[in-house]
């Protein structure tokens, strides 16, 4: 019989008691990233290094959502700027942007929770 709930570990940081810390940096330098757009590289390269420190730990989601997170809106983005020649870019701008902020919210909400962050987009 197998379950069909995720496999969660009984300790969040399964062996790495920094990695809350991490993932919780990563999504606040995507927060910063809206000020000062660097960050969210500077994130984004952080989230590549420490997300094998995070297997088997809940954390392991968040870095992988940061990952996934960071490309989706950097696509966006750049999707967005020759759209706006016809003025539907600055739409698609605005939609990235609020995607970027929910979900970076929510993933620093999750990660002081000690909760894995949720696959779906």
């Amino acid at each position: 019989m197998t379950d069909p709930s995720p496999h969660i570990p009984a300790s969040p940081e399964a062996g790495n008691p920094n990695i809350k810390n991490q993932a919780m940096i990563v999504w606040g330098l995507y927060l910063a990233s809206i000020v000062v757009g660097i960050t969210a590289l500077v994130g984004v390269v952080l989230a590549y290094i420490w997300r094998a420190d995070a297997a088997n730990s809940v954390y392991a989601d968040h870095f992988a959502k940061q990952i996934t997170t960071f490309w989706i809106t950097l696509i966006a983005v750049v999707i967005s700027i020759p759209l706006m020649l016809i003025g539907v870019g600055f739409l698609t701008l605005f939609a990235a942007v609020v995607y970027f902020l929910v979900i970076s919210v929510l993933g620093i909400v999750r990660a002081n929770e000690g909760r894995p962050y949720d696959r779906p987009l």
